[in-house]
């Protein structure tokens, strides 16, 4: 990304799973052990002045459900909004694969099963059906008043775009303390999907302009979403792409190429991403001693209070979500991009960029040849987000179990 790249969004999408994402995934979606659950998704877009966020508003007419954009602002914290009020009941994440954010795998015991209508997304049912594949989406909109931009996920390394899992609270002799002992299977598999359409959603504006929000510059809105399947794109981001937690499946800061269930030449078979960001492993910060800022920071928020009593579960929920108030981002090291993703892909044998290629691979805040769409001025964009445990990547082969983890994205956009 050239120097002409401007933060559009600074703290954006602040989304934490602070919450018993309970994941027992192996490769290709061996069945889970455990019912996966969640107890809410916080999720806090924001922006500068550069570009404004506006949540997705509905209004159904003659059984058609038409979207067009709310209120623009800067800022804009979904868990706040009756809208989205569906993110605090979530099942849990379990296992998927999907290459174009349309056409969704999951497993059964004959192969795969095809969701292509999102009837595996968003689910608050604890059976079967979501232990079998389960992920999550959010519509919003974004719009650029000032110029055009190329919008796509960045990372500045403090407080950026990241995936990490939540360090736990245990007990000890003394009392608690806040511990890093995740295998990370979870944030290793994690993947976020943008799907965006730039056809005009004509029906729609028609309601926005009769709506409160509706204002005179907005004169067009893209994102009809609609059935011609060609109008599409998707963009991923993979954070932790070189980091393995079962060193048995790959080599520590090897790249794994990710190869998604897809159709090609309409049979259904593992396929190559065109439209990928891959990021390299982030981390908790440390103080100079060595101990972890987030660990002191726990320590801080329970001194002089009566904890007796409590269970490890509860003073989870405190410390993250009352104390913290779901913000970890100033304790973690985001970390940079592959610049170029082509040039990852080539620098692969077989199916795997090994560790020291990897490491002499130029990194940047964004990578350069994928990007989420290209904005245009003063034309609010609907943006569907994805989140999915991606079933084909190498990492699930871990079995591991999950606790919880955290998610944070900051876009960012440039003239190119």
């Amino acid at each position: 990304m050239n120097k002409t790249l401007t933060k559009l969004i600074m703290a954006a999408l602040a989304l934490i799973l602070a919450v018993s994402v309970a994941v027992m995934a192996t490769y290709a979606w061996t069945v889970l052990s455990t019912t996966p659950t969640a107890e809410g998704i916080q999720i806090n877009i924001g922006g500068g002045n550069t570009i404004l966020i506006a949540p997705d508003i509905t209004q159904t007419v003659g059984g058609n459900t038409y979207h067009y954009p709310g209120a623009f602002s800067e800022k804009l914290n979904f868990s706040q909004l009756d809208s989205y009020s569906y993110l605090k009941t979530l099942g849990g994440l379990s296992p998927v694969s999907t290459a174009n954010g349309l056409d969704w795998f999951l497993s059964n015991s004959d192969g795969y099963t095809l969701d292509y209508n999102l009837a595996h997304a968003n689910r608050s049912d604890y059976g079967e059906e979501l232990k079998r594949g389960h992920y999550v989406y959010v519509d919003f909109w974004v719009v650029s008043p000032n110029s055009d931009y190329t919008l796509r996920v960045s990372s500045d390394g403090n407080g950026g775009s990241f995936a990490i899992d939540l360090m736990n609270v245990s007990s000890t002799d003394g009392g608690y303390e806040l511990v890093n002992d995740t295998q990370g299977a979870a944030t290793a598999s994690v993947r976020i999907g943008f799907l965006t359409d730039q056809t005009p959603a004509q029906d729609a504006y028609a309601y926005y302009q009769n709506s409160q929000y509706a204002r005179e510059q907005y004169t067009r809105l893209n994102g009809l979403f609609g059935s011609d399947r060609e109008q599409y794109s998707f963009y991923i981001y993979e954070p932790n792409g070189d980091y393995h937690p079962n060193t048995d499946v790959a080599e520590q800061g090897s790249y794994v190429i990710t190869q998604p269930m897809g159709f090609v030449d309409g049979e259904i078979s593992q396929t190559d991403l065109q439209n990928l960001s891959v990021q390299l492993t982030n981390r908790w910060l440390k103080t100079g001693g060595g101990a972890y800022e987030l660990a002191e920071r726990f320590q801080t928020a329970i001194a002089g209070r009566n904890m007796s009593g409590k269970t490890e579960e509860e003073l989870e929920a405190f410390f993250y979500t009352e104390y913290l108030q779901n913000q970890v981002g100033t304790y973690v090291d985001s970390a940079a991009f592959i610049k170029n993703t082509d040039i990852l892909y080539r620098a692969a044998t077989g199916n795997v960029v090994n560790a020291n290629t990897v490491s002499a691979l130029t990194t940047a805040g964004a990578t350069e040849d994928a990007y989420i769409i290209k904005l245009e001025k003063n034309v609010p964009q609907r943006v569907r987000m994805f989140i999915w445990l991606e079933g084909q990547d190498v990492d699930c082969a871990s079995s591991a179990f999950a606790d919880s983890f955290a998610l944070s994205l900051e876009l960012a956009g440039g003239s190119t």
